[in-house]
């Protein structure tokens, strides 16, 4: 499993207990129903957010594979070569940065 889609299923569970607890003590119920419940909701969301997590890290690392294909890094070799090109279009000597 992930780091990101753990942090995401923490982020949903703690959101979770919080929103069970705070909903449960402010109608007025005792603490030890509420806080039962509150961690019943903080199991749920965690494996909600557990899944949603998933999903989301699979499609930001699909999506980044397939930017990585269609754009991909030239190497110095071909960066010199087209600043070269570049430069003679416009009428320059290409010059180099190891004589300054």
């Amino acid at each position: 499993m992930q780091l990101p889609s753990r942090i995401i299923a923490g982020s949903f569970a703690l959101a979770g207990f919080s929103a069970a607890a705070i909903a449960g003590l402010a109608a007025g119920n005792q603490a030890t129903p509420v806080l039962l419940r509150a961690v019943v909701a903080m199991f749920v969301c965690y494996l909600i957010g557990l899944v949603i997590g998933t999903a989301a890290t699979h499609a930001v690392s699909e999506h980044l594979a397939q930017y990585k294909r269609e754009n991909p890094v030239p190497d110095s070799g071909e960066l010199q070569a087209n600043a070269k090109a570049i430069k003679a279009q416009q009428g320059q000597a290409p010059s180099s940065r190891a004589a300054a």
